[in-house]
């Protein structure tokens, strides 16, 4: 949980309405960050969704459980995303329309990634807000950022944003668009991502497993189509994470999310 890895909740914009949702963070430190002013656009959406989907090629339309159920097109995509998002309630309004990005680290070249401990909180709003500026080539004046450069690299007559990493992030905006918190101008959740502290040698981790006993870690195990026998005395995952698959289609297990309160770790 946050509490125990000392990072503060990100914090919460709270109005008359009520709490509009989640706004930027980072930590440990207090302000280490910067802000940037975003650079001009270098296409319309029409333009960069047809980078992704030429001619519309490969987009499926989408409907989500979540919201009104309203399918999402690509032309009700792109209408939400210029003037529901870009033209509607600025996510940044609070840091002047600018950007902040964490920068813990000083000197004229600082490395372009969070360092080790660290961890930053944007909201949904301000997420998609970036996603939709970089897709339409806006970067940031004074920081040549890292996200923008990679959506912009060259293979041969490819880029990312032509291939299928920009296909998700116009999926990614699917969802934002039918997203109920975003309603109104909202923030909607926050989403945090942090970075792990170096890795300890071999020899302090297992110093430090000298004392530990696996029995003590209450694990619970899902032998998802290991075609194992099944493990004594070690707790089974509850029917609804934990599924073998069948001939009528695939199982359940950690990637299902089916557990209530259930957290994913990416191991990328």
């Amino acid at each position: 949980s946050m509490s125990r890895t000392g990072m503060s909740a990100p914090q919460m914009k709270v109005e008359a309405g009520g709490v509009t949702g989640a706004n930027f963070a980072t930590g440990p430190g207090p302000k280490e960050f910067h802000t940037f002013e975003w650079a001009g656009e270098q296409r319309d959406p029409t333009t960069a969704f047809d980078i992704s989907f030429p001619n519309g090629a490969g987009w499926h339309d989408v409907t989500f459980s979540e919201g009104d159920g309203a399918t999402i097109t690509r032309d009700s995509l792109l209408q939400w995303v210029q003037g529901e998002l870009l033209e509607g309630e600025d996510p940044f309004a609070e840091h002047l329309g600018k950007v902040p990005v964490p920068f813990p680290q000083q000197g004229p070249n600082p490395p372009d990634q969070l360092p080790p401990g660290h961890w930053v909180s944007y909201s949904r709003r301000q997420l998609c807000f970036i996603a939709a500026k970089s897709l339409l080539g806006a970067g940031t004046k004074g920081y040549n950022n890292g996200f923008l450069r990679f959506l912009e690299t060259k293979a041969g007559d490819c880029t990312p944003q032509s291939g299928e990493f920009g296909k998700s992030l116009w999926y990614l905006l699917a969802a934002c668009a039918a997203d109920p918190g975003l309603a109104g101008g909202a923030q909607g959740p926050g989403v945090v991502v942090t970075k792990a502290n170096p890795e300890p040698s071999v020899e302090e981790v297992r110093a430090a497993a000298e004392g530990v006993h696996l029995a003590d870690a209450s694990l619970r195990v899902c032998q998802y189509n290991d075609g194992a026998e099944p493990i004594e005395g070690v707790e089974e995952v509850p029917a609804n994470g934990c599924m073998q698959p069948t001939e009528n289609g695939a199982g359940r297990d950690f990637m299902t999310g089916g557990l209530n309160g259930q957290g994913l770790v990416d191991i990328s």
